[in-house]
Order: structure tokens, then sequence, then C-alpha cells
């Protein structure tokens, strides 16, 4: 039962970081060439955008809980390797929003 959650840790890792990136290449090639109505606040893009926040988050709490149940499965053994795992996640998360609300690529 363990391996299968540090396997869907690694899964869910390497999926945070891959939205990740296609977000930001999103959010910097394509948001800008997405029209927005007339006479509306928003657009599609914003909504595509708020979409892949959404999953960033998502996967951020998945992380979060399966980290939790490995170390819960196993403490000594397994605290480190679940804490540097969420580390990365937090990372991908602080450093997707700060990039993208900041405009640091655009």
């Amino acid at each position: 039962m363990e391996f299968r959650f540090k396997k869907f840790l690694d899964v869910s890792l390497a999926a945070i970081y891959i939205i990740v990136l296609l977000g930001l290449l999103y959010r910097s090639k394509l948001y800008d060439q997405v029209p927005v109505v007339a006479g509306e606040a928003y657009g599609l893009g914003d909504v595509v955008d708020l979409f892949t926040s959404f999953i960033v988050v998502a996967i951020w709490c998945s992380v979060l809980l399966s980290g939790v149940i490995i170390t819960l499965l196993n403490f000594k053994t397994n605290w480190p390797v679940t804490l540097k795992s969420l580390l990365y996640a937090t990372f991908a998360l602080v450093g997707y929003f700060y990039i993208k609300n900041y405009h640091l690529i655009f």
C-alpha cells in the first residue's frame, strides 16, 4: 500500500510541474491572443487561466494528502522523502502564482 502512495506522489509531482509549465507557456504566448467579448470584463482566456490555477491547487492538495498518508504509514523512514516532495510541490505552487501575478515572463 505504501508503494502505491509513493507512486502516486511521484506522478503528482511530475504532473504539477508539467501543468505549471503549460500554464505559464499559455499565459505568456496565447493569453493575449484570446479575444474578450465587447463589454465583458473577462473572456475565455481568463476561464482557462482560472481552470489551470484550480488544477495546480488540486494537485498540490493531492501531494499534501499522499505525503501525510505515507508519513503516517512509516514515520521513521518516510518523513524526509515526503517533506522534500511537499517542498518541491509548494515551490511549484508558489512559483506559479508569483510568476503569473507579477508578469515576470510576459
